[in-house]
């Protein structure tokens, strides 16, 4: 199994902030699986409470990834 690639913005900002990079970077690696996903409170999650630790956020992620990939993967590489 290859590594993912998860895209991860910075703080009050949503994944629509890394616009069209996305596509350019699957396009280089057609062989991984890309993710840009939202922390709670930031983008499409905006309306969820933040989260009060790193650990709280790294499980929340883990969920995302887990519903968006439709299977855990075992690695990422992760661009914040």
């Amino acid at each position: 199994m290859t590594a993912g690639i998860v895209l991860l913005r910075g703080i009050f900002r949503g994944k629509q902030h890394w616009v069209h990079f996305t596509e350019k970077l699957q396009a280089v690696f057609s062989h991984k699986k890309i993710n840009a996903v939202d922390i709670s409170s930031c983008g499409e999650l905006s309306c969820e409470l933040s989260l009060c630790s790193i650990e709280a956020m790294v499980n929340s992620l883990r969920s995302l990834l887990s519903a968006h990939t439709k299977s855990i993967l075992q690695r990422f590489y992760w661009v914040a």
